[in-house]
């Protein structure tokens, strides 16, 4: 039988990025709670417990939907 892989996927957003703050103010909820999602992804992938079980894990940022919120971004950003 043979083994599967586990590999745990987490939608972000480069928000999230601790980095990245300076870039563009506000949304300060949906920023928090990324980079929380980072931050968890990140511990979680080298924490000794859980990298003995064969778990990878993959913080994604799809790049920019076009929401909304992301609208008011792009025009924040590259305006």
């Amino acid at each position: 039988m043979s083994k599967k892989a586990k590999l745990f996927v987490a939608i972000s957003s480069k928000l999230g990025s601790i980095e990245e703050t300076t870039a563009v103010g506000g949304y300060t909820s949906y920023r928090i709670s990324k980079a929380g999602l980072n931050m968890a992804c990140m511990c979680m992938a080298y924490d000794p417990s859980i990298m003995g079980i064969g778990i990878r894990f993959l913080c994604l940022h799809p790049g920019l939907v076009q929401t909304d919120m992301v609208c008011l971004i792009a025009v924040l950003l590259f305006c």
